[in-house]
């Protein structure tokens, strides 16, 4: 399941409403459902604020879903500002200032955060969480 839109902040209600209706099709929980939901919205107001310096309306942000047996796997991509894997850790000394808490909260709740090489996309952040 994906879903691509401008990259502004207007849109994060549509992505986030997205996520809700994708994750409860997949039969998540309402407490897994809430957190992926909340890591969603953090991970994209990063993208919005970061990679496109507050948004961008002439430019795209996606968001791919899928669960591989009890994994759930997000990725996040955009044309932005290039990453590097040490943008996503959870290190204020290594982060930019906007999104200290964002990485914090995301590492805390997903098992892996990895940046990903992609063809079509400069970014694409891949977020998975195994499901109990």
């Amino acid at each position: 399941m994906n879903f691509e839109t401008n990259a502004t902040k207007d849109k994060l209600k549509e992505f986030r409403k997205f996520v809700s209706s994708s994750l409860k099709d997949l039969g998540l929980s309402d407490n897994h459902r809430d957190d992926l939901v909340f890591v969603c919205g953090e991970a994209l107001l990063n993208i919005i604020k970061i990679s496109y310096a507050g948004g961008d309306d002439s430019k795209t942000m996606k968001i791919d879903i899928s669960k591989d047996n009890n994994k759930i796997i997000l990725k996040f991509f955009d044309n932005g500002t290039k990453l590097v894997q040490e943008d996503l850790l959870n290190n204020p000394l290594n982060s930019s200032k906007e999104s200290n808490l964002s990485n914090f909260f995301i590492n805390e709740i997903m098992d892996e955060v990895i940046l990903e090489e992609t063809e079509n996309w400069i970014n694409c952040v891949m977020l998975s969480k195994q499901l109990s």
